[in-house]
């Protein structure tokens, strides 16, 4: 919590807030002794923080049961259970989950979004497993979330642009609404979570570029300024990371390809966009990334992008093809398709050399009405690759 700044949290902080019953800030305020005027450091972070993580700790005492402390903290014993799935006993402390989803889909979902959410969900529920991929350039840990007992890993990955930040928030919704969707045993999008839970492990990394993505927020009060970065005006239209190279070209997959690509449009060193870096993996972000896959074998992998709705893909690749049909037959075909293009570079194109396994690019759309066709496009893909 300590990690917070203003900025990036007063766009959570409404949604919270009214979630949890408030229906202002000021509501808040007085509900817990706080003066009108108080600030981060008077004692309101305390009083948030539960609030922000979706969930509070309490000591069982005698006498407790999950129905009285559900009814206690206004919340449900379903819930409850989920969070503490061995029994109660006096003095133990246990998670208490408030009766509403953590994850806030929201435009500015920032890094410190993304590790609010992943604590509060891994309180929620245990089975869901965390850990640090690597780090960024300016050492923000790369998270990567597992969640799954099958033997076939699916790796999904987000956020290689700065300007991505609703993938890595779509991402992180749908952690949750599985992760629900497993505790409490309902479908999603017709899809049964169970089974997908027992014949998948998913391997999923919501933000690879997360000092770009605070950059595009909120521009040079959460980076080191260099002198690459002193030198830049505006950051909303920034889509590299910290270095100034652009991540979706950062792949040994047709890397000549787009380095001469950028050269033609005159760039030539580090900056907002497409400059590659001097070699495929200079990046530490691609590094990491490049660790996970070599370390693990997938049956396939999906990329995650903040652009109009399409699937894109390597039309020639047969597993791939059928993969992108399932997909477009279980949405309905509401979601567009593009067969013609791969990113030189890109991070499809080097897994699927690397693994010949399939592999696509998901561009998720920007609004937050996207969410459920994405959802949907994702667990149809889930789905099939679970029956082969």
């Amino acid at each position: 919590m300590k990690n917070f700044t203003t900025a990036s949290i007063e766009p959570i902080l409404n949604n919270t807030l009214k979630k949890a019953g408030f229906q202002t800030p000021a509501d808040f305020l007085r509900a817990h002794g706080l003066k009108p005027d108080c600030t981060l450091e008077d004692g309101l972070f305390k009083a948030i923080e539960p609030y922000l993580y979706g969930f509070r700790y309490h000591t069982v005492q005698q006498g407790d049961s999950i129905e009285k402390l559900a009814q206690r903290y206004n919340t449900t014993p379903e819930r409850i259970r989920a969070a503490n799935p061995s029994n109660l006993f006096e003095g133990r402390p246990i998670v208490i989950p408030f009766d509403y989803d953590v994850v806030n889909i929201d435009p500015y979902y920032g890094y410190d979004a993304l590790k609010k959410d992943i604590s509060g969900l891994t309180a929620r529920y245990p089975f869901i497993e965390t850990a640090s991929s690597g780090q960024s350039t300016l050492g923000r840990d790369l998270i990567e979330v597992s969640v799954g007992l099958g033997s076939k890993r699916v790796l999904i990955v987000a956020a290689h642009s700065a300007q991505d930040s609703m993938a890595a928030a779509f991402l992180s919704k749908f952690v949750e609404d599985y992760a629900a969707a497993h505790a409490f045993g309902y479908p999603l999008s017709n899809c049964d979570v169970q089974n997908l839970f027992s014949a998948l492990k998913l391997n999923i990394c919501p933000m690879i570029n997360p000092d770009g993505i605070e950059l595009a927020l909120w521009g040079l009060s959460q980076a080191t300024p260099t002198e690459l970065l002193l030198a830049e005006k505006d950051f909303s239209t920034w889509f590299a990371n910290a270095e100034g190279i652009d991540l979706r070209h950062q792949y040994d997959a047709a890397f000549e390809n787009a380095a001469e690509i950028a050269t033609t449009l005159s760039i030539t060193a580090p900056g907002a966009a497409f400059y590659c870096g001097e070699n495929p993996f200079s990046a530490a972000e691609t590094k990491a990334v490049r660790n996970i896959v070599e370390q693990r074998s997938y049956v396939t992998a999906f990329e995650l992008s903040a652009s109009p709705k399409a699937l894109r893909f390597e039309s020639t690749h047969e597993a791939t093809a059928e993969l992108a049909q399932q997909i477009l037959a279980g949405t309905q075909n509401k979601t567009p398709i593009k067969t013609a293009f791969i990113d030189n570079g890109g991070f499809i194109k080097w897994f699927q050399s690397q693994t010949d396994a399939p592999a696509i690019h998901l561009q998720t759309g920007t609004d937050t009405d996207d969410y459920d066709a994405f959802a949907a496009s994702l667990l149809a893909a889930l789905t099939h690759i679970s029956t082969i």
